[in-house]
């Protein structure tokens, strides 16, 4: 059996970039920057076993990757090899300290 990460035991550490995460994808939304007036990118509310959840951004170009997610809004699914940010100061949809961020190879 694989080992998975908790998405409670993310930290903020450049040198890691094999996170793997068993997730239930809770909600799927697109987000809308009014102010940089960029292509809408999807923000998905995930969360683990333990029921800790954390946001994850698709980067902007890689949506195209992602098309059919949202068909598993409710499931379990696997995740690997995001990259771990910083969570931005104001409004956040969950209480976590940080946010996944999928890229190409995710």
């Amino acid at each position: 059996m694989a080992h998975y990460n908790w998405l409670s035991e993310v930290s903020y550490n450049e040198e890691i970039t094999s996170w793997r995460f068993r997730v239930k994808i809770h909600r799927i939304y697109p987000f809308y920057s009014y102010v940089t007036g960029s292509r809408p990118h999807w923000i998905y509310i995930l969360a683990d076993e333990d029921g800790t959840k954390m946001e994850m951004t698709t980067s902007e170009g890689y949506e195209d990757r992602f098309r059919g997610l949202e068909k598993q809004e409710g499931k379990w699914v696997k995740i690997f090899r995001v990259e771990v940010h910083r969570a931005y100061p104001g409004f956040h949809t969950t209480n976590s300290w940080f946010t996944l961020n999928a890229m190409r190879h995710t």
